[in-house]
């Protein structure tokens, strides 16, 4: 179908879940996690993000022209990290294009991230949270927008 859902969304929102769900019903999950988990044993190391987004924009190139239904697992908080996805989805021919905005709230995912293995410092969330409500909140401009409250899942 050339369906292409690009996740947007603060750690503990619920991106990862909801792609879970997708990658059930066929859909390629691209993650850059994932990618820092198979080169540094770790997904929450942040060196070398070039490194990680090559190989990022290579797995999505190759997804592209296999005409894969595609999910991008990664927060896209900002226009300046979905605009590179979404141009090479519209180069590749893809017209099902949609931005999924994880609206949980900030103190759901402040007390999800509290019980996780990998926590991300409560300032950084915070911050994350003002940019994607803020000057990073995505536009119609940019692809058809649905917005997801996935407050009620689980924790």
């Amino acid at each position: 179908m050339k369906r292409l859902i690009l996740l947007a969304g603060i750690p503990g929102s619920g991106k990862t879940t909801l792609a879970q769900s997708l990658i059930a019903k066929g859909y390629l999950s691209l993650c850059a996690d994932q990618i820092r988990q198979e080169l540094w044993g770790n997904e929450a190391e942040q060196k070398e993000p070039e490194k990680v987004f090559a190989i990022f924009f290579e797995r999505l190139e190759q997804a592209l022209q296999k005409n894969l239904d595609i999910v991008i697992d990664n927060t896209n908080i900002n226009r300046r990290h979905r605009e590179p996805i979404l141009t090479r989805a519209k180069n590749a021919g893809y017209t099902d294009i949609e931005i999924w905005l994880l609206e949980t709230p900030l103190e759901l995912c402040l007390a999800r991230n509290k019980n996780r293995t990998r926590m991300v410092p409560e300032d950084i969330l915070r911050n994350m949270h003002k940019t994607i409500n803020g000057p990073g909140k995505p536009g119609n401009d940019e692809a058809a927008i649905s917005i997801i409250d996935y407050s009620a899942s689980k924790d």
